[in-house]
Order: structure tokens, then sequence, then C-alpha cells
């Protein structure tokens, strides 16, 4: 029976047309891709079965206990211990590394800097001077080319106070540097206060009452007040005084010279800009010259202001007047001491005289007496 099935159907087969035979293979490969596809979808479960089984049973293993635990964290401890050993050590060794190796390094550099010619290559500028040129400014600081940039660097306020020592036009003074070989030396002058007549010329006065006798002009500027004192002392003092005083009132002051007093030594002449003539004692112009504007709005011409004694005003007339007369007094007491003296000569001439004759009277009495004495001893 078997037989006959499977000749049936080799039978059959060979009975398929080409078309049949072909759908037939189509159908197994499709039967086939199919099976592959379900193999390979059971496989892919099976994994993510695996997958989630063993994340349940590492979940359901049991924890370690304490005693591992801390064997774990004393490991732990050790380790971290040893490595934070090792990198304070290494710190340390850095530390000590680089505290050796910077300095030598700049100590290096700098020695080689200082022997070569940059170390003393500079630039000097100065700021602020008029009447002071740029070469005095530097010449009176003192800095050569000799010295060495740092020593400049480290010397700047010294450097300042030698401008302002050796330079009688700067008051104040100020050294800067500027990287990499600029120092700039800025400067604050003095102002001109008046002018000293010399018979060089006339040279400047300044604020401190120092005189700059190097500076001669042949003519002061226009409006300046012109000093004739010589007294050192005397102009100093004159200057500080002046300070005190406004403005208005030292531009009206033209020449100030000593007015030869005998009874106030320090009096002052001062001839204003308006045409008045002020005599003020030297000591007293603070006090008695800020007077003078509201004198003068009363006079009602030009005149002579004198405050020696008190504050009054007079004119140049009455001043010949009085003057004159003074003189005259002076001459006829001259004249009388004089024929005083004369008498006077004369009175003790006779006095002498009638002396010296009673002397010789009395002495040849006495010698007389005496020749009497011996020959009445004989």
């Amino acid at each position: 029976m078997a037989k006959n099935k499977s000749e049936d159907q080799a039978e059959k087969k060979e009975e398929l047309t080409e078309w049949q035979k072909r759908n037939l293979e189509f159908l197994q490969k499709k039967e086939r891709d199919k099976k592959e596809k379900e193999e390979q979808d059971a496989r892919l479960r099976a994994q993510k079965r695996a997958r989630i089984l063993g994340e349940e049973i590492e979940e359901e293993a049991p924890k370690p206990s304490k005693t591992k635990k801390k064997r774990v964290k004393k490991a732990k401890k050790v380790k971290t211990k040893s490595v934070k050993k090792l990198s304070k050590a290494e710190e340390k060794a850095r530390r000590r590394l680089r505290s050796i190796v910077i300095p030598s390094v700049l100590i290096f550099f700098f020695s080689l800097f200082m022997v070569s010619p940059l170390s003393k290559l500079r630039v000097v500028k100065v700021t602020g001077n008029t009447n002071s040129t740029t070469q005095e400014v530097e010449t009176a600081s003192g800095i050569q080319a000799s010295d060495y940039l740092v020593e400049t660097m480290l010397n700047q306020s010294s450097i300042a106070k030698e401008v302002v020592a050796n330079d009688k036009w700067v008051k104040s003074a100020k050294v800067s540097y500027q990287f990499w070989n600029t120092f700039v030396i800025s400067v604050q002058e003095y102002s001109v206060v008046a002018y000293l007549q010399t018979s060089k010329g006339y040279s400047p006065v300044l604020e401190d009452g120092t005189v700059v006798s190097e500076t001669n002009l042949t003519s002061p500027p226009d409006q300046s007040m012109v000093l004739t004192l010589t007294d050192t002392k005397q102009i100093k003092s004159f200057i500080k005084q002046v300070d005190d005083l406004s403005d208005s009132l030292k531009q009206n002051m033209h020449i100030v010279s000593l007015a030869n007093s005998a009874s106030t030594p320090d009096l002052l002449s001062i001839e204003m800009y308006d045409g008045n003539t002020v005599k003020v004692p030297l000591s007293q112009l603070t006090t008695k010259m800020p007077y003078y504007t509201k004198i003068v709005a009363n006079m009602t011409e030009t005149g002579i202001v004198d405050m020696e004694v008190g504050i009054y005003t007079t004119t140049a007339s009455i001043e010949e007047g009085v003057a004159s007369a003074l003189a005259a007094a002076t001459e006829t007491t001259t004249a009388t001491s004089d024929q005083s003296s004369t008498d006077a000569s004369e009175t003790t001439a006779a006095v002498s005289e009638a002396s010296s004759s009673e002397t010789s009277s009395s002495e040849q009495t006495n010698s007389a007496e005496m020749t009497t004495e011996v020959a009445a001893t004989e």
C-alpha cells in the first residue's frame, strides 16, 4: 500500500506543470522563511527572559555581611590614605622644586640683564617746567648716565627731593616710572612775585623769597613789582607779607625801597602805579597796608600816605617843607652846640692858666720857706 502511495505521488509530480513546480518551490521557501523568523523571535524572547531573570537573581542575591562591608571600607580608607600621602609628598616635592627653580631662573635673568647695556639705558622726560629747562631739571635730579635702571627705580622719591633742593624754580617734583625704561619728572614751579633791581639787571624774586640771580633781564615786564632792597632777610620778609595782601593791592605796587628813616630803620617807601607813595614799616606791612584802599578813595589828589606812626595823608610839597624846616633846625642846633663848645673850651683854658699860675707861686713860696729853714739851721 505504501509503495502504491509513493508511486502515485511521484506520478502526480511528474504530471505537474512548470508553473506549478515554481509555485510549489515559492511556497516551500516562504514556509522556510517563516520558520526561520519564528525561530529568531523565539531566540530573542529567550534572551530577554534570561536578562530579566538575571536581574531578579541579582536583586534576590544575599547582601554582604557587615564584617565584609567594614573590611571593604577599611581597604578603601587605606587606599585613600596612601593616595593622599603620596599626593602630599608629591605636592611638597613640587613646591620645594618650584621654590628652588623659579628664584634661580629669576636671578639668572636678572644677572644677565644687569651685565647688559640695557640695564643703563633710560629716557628722562620733564613736564610742567616753563622757566627752568629740561636739561636744568635733569641736572638737578642727579641722574647720571652710569646709574643702573633699577637704582633709578628704587630712588624715585630721593630724586624728586634733589630736584627741589637744587633747582630754585621748582616748588615740588614727582618722579614716575613708565615701562620699560622711561622716567617722567613732573615739576611745579614757583611763581614770580617781583623783580630785584641790581647792577646786572632785574632778577626774578620767587614766592618763597628766593632771588634767581642767574637770570638778569634788561628791563622788568610791564606792571611788575620792582624791589631795590639789598638785605636778603628783608626781601624774604617782604615777600612773605605781600602774599597775605589782596591781588589788586599787589598789582598796584611799583617800586619798593627803604625810606632811610633814622627813627624807623625798616620804613619802606612804596611807589604805587596810581601815582601815590606809601610809607609803611616792613614789620607792619600786613596790618597797615590794607587800609590804603579806603584812604585813597577819600584823596582828591595824588600824595603821600604816611603809615609810620598812625596813618595820615600829606603831599610832597608839605614833606619837602617839613624836611627843610627840620634841616634848618638841625643846622641851628649844630651851630649853637658848636658855639657853646667853643666858649666852654675858652673858659676851661682860662681856668687851667689860673690854676697853673697859682701852682707856680705856691711852689716859689715853698722854695723860699725851705731856704729860710736851711739858713736858720746853719
